[in-house]
């Protein structure tokens, strides 16, 4: 019995320390993971004039429910996370999916070429790093969600205000 204990013990103590150093790595990579809800979901898919297939990424994703959202109103969702205890419970929570792809990467390296819409909820010191990168990667056409964070340089195209008292910056391309 005791070894039982001391195995459950070394499997929680490892687990809990996975999620430690995935969090670390989301918090030095410049967004902790935080957790959307239905009401700003509701207000992206509005902002986001989505059509059915199109390719939606959301950069940061944590456990993707964003991605989710979107993929149920008939968007090819990709979520990219860099921890990879959130990419892992991504992975699980949507396994029976075809329209939604977890994808384990830094939101630098990643090619966002063939994105329609992009969802960002990231410090503006990621924003401002990123906004470059949109202006060589994006095509015509792509729209930009910001919640929360500008663009430093790019004037929005359209800024609403959430029923929480937050802003989500819409950008086009």
């Amino acid at each position: 019995m005791e070894i039982f204990v001391s195995i459950l013990l070394l499997i929680f103590a490892a687990l809990l320390l996975f999620f430690a150093v995935s969090n670390l790595i989301s918090i030095l990579s410049g967004a902790p993971a935080v957790s959307s809800n239905r009401t700003l979901s509701k207000e992206i898919l509005k902002l986001s004039e989505l059509k059915k297939g199109e390719k939606f990424y959301e950069l940061g994703s944590g456990f993707g429910f964003i991605s989710r959202y979107m993929a149920d109103h008939g968007a090819r969702a990709t979520g990219i996370e860099i921890s990879p205890f959130y990419t892992w419970c991504s992975r699980v929570f949507f396994w029976q999916r075809d329209d939604i792809q977890i994808k384990q990467d830094n939101i630098y390296r990643s090619n966002l070429s063939q994105a329609d819409i992009i969802y960002c909820y990231l410090f503006p010191k990621v924003m401002s790093k990123l906004e470059s990168k949109f202006e060589q990667e994006l095509k015509p056409g792509t729209r930009v969600i910001s919640q929360s964070f500008k663009l430093p340089n790019k004037k929005p195209s359209r800024t609403i205000n959430t029923p929480l008292g937050s802003k989500i910056y819409l950008y086009k391309y």
